[in-house]
């Protein structure tokens, strides 16, 4: 099938999270918004956004977007986690839509969400907050 990314994109994006997943409409535009950053992150390297297939879309690609996510766009773990979490869930969406590819999505699949460091709570500044919390309420009750 030519032009099979667009067309399986547009189905994921406009029929199955609205249609099948019930998802929200902010929610559509948060993961829309990931794919708008990976068709962004391919003509960085030459590839035209309409020109793409299915048959390229594999780990390697995706974990390169994930670094471009991280070093060129400025990305935290967690951001790069939630972009991560969507081409997830759509991955699996083409398993059982269009599996021609399926040992591709399959790789996709076992790429891990990367931990970030831990973080860590200063319980000094939290007592200070509430003593401004409290003295707040004292003077402006």
């Amino acid at each position: 099938m030519t032009n099979d990314f667009p067309i399986m994109l547009h189905k994921y994006l406009t029929n199955f999270l609205p249609n099948e997943r019930g998802y929200s409409e902010n929610t559509i535009k948060t993961y829309r918004y990931t794919f708008v950053l990976f068709l962004e992150y391919l003509s960085t390297i030459g590839i035209k956004p309409n020109k793409f297939e299915l048959k390229n879309f594999d780990k390697r690609l995706i974990t390169e977007f994930l670094d471009y996510l991280e070093n060129a766009k400025g990305s935290c773990i967690s951001t790069r986690n939630n972009r991560l979490a969507t081409i997830l869930s759509f991955t699996r969406f083409l398993m059982y839509e269009y599996p021609d590819y399926i040992n591709n999505y399959s790789e996709i699949l076992d790429i891990k969400l990367k931990k970030g460091k831990e973080a860590t709570i200063d319980y000094l500044e939290i007592e200070e907050v509430k003593c401004i919390i409290l003295l707040n309420r004292k003077l402006y009750p």
